[in-house]
């Protein structure tokens, strides 16, 4: 199963377990550029290679997908998609003018609220 994640922004990540499943451990290659990532400890999340896939997104498909995946060795995941090619095979969409606050708000009424909530439904 593969994880859609829009806060990926170095890549696509694939576990060496997965790849070893596939037999393709061979097909590992070293990575020329490191990307710059942490895990939610502040922790450098370092590949162990990278390595070219294809695949189908379903058993009736008929057309053919190719990426290159960093290889981690860990397997926290199977595969995870970055926000590039998310957006750019159009798996999600960001809808224009849309901002959500990601933090706490302390609204001074009711009325605030529901233009909050007609902005966020009429962009919808």
């Amino acid at each position: 199963m593969a994880l859609l994640d829009t806060q990926c922004q170095s890549g696509n990540w694939v576990s060496k377990r997965v790849v070893e499943e596939l037999a393709k451990l061979e097909d590992i290659a070293s990575v020329r550029t490191l990307p710059d990532v942490e895990d939610a400890n502040g922790n450098d999340v370092v590949p162990c290679g990278i390595i070219g896939l294809q695949w189908l997104w379903n058993a009736n498909s008929t057309r053919y997908y190719h990426s290159d995946f960093y290889v981690l060795a860990k397997d926290h995941f199977e595969i995870i998609f970055g926000d590039k090619y998310i957006l750019d095979h159009g798996l999600l969409k960001r809808p224009k003018g849309v901002m959500l606050p990601l933090v706490a708000h302390k609204r001074e009424d009711n009325r605030e609220y529901l233009l909050v909530l007609f902005s966020f439904a009429h962009v919808c």
